[in-house]
């Protein structure tokens, strides 16, 4: 995809209400999914947890 039609297609997303409340959690959000992911699968999510915010 061009650089112009990439950035015209981001820019009409942030426009949209449902996109722009989708990171309105703030970084707790990311951090419980993240916890909760973990606690599921014990011992199994290493990854998850060295990128956890």
């Amino acid at each position: 995809m061009p650089t112009p039609a990439a950035a015209a297609l981001l820019w009409t997303l942030s426009r949209l209400e449902a996109i722009r409340k989708t990171g309105a959690a703030g970084p707790g959000e990311p951090r419980v999914l993240n916890d909760a992911m973990a606690a599921a699968a014990t011992g199994q999510t290493p990854a998850l947890l060295a990128i956890r915010p």
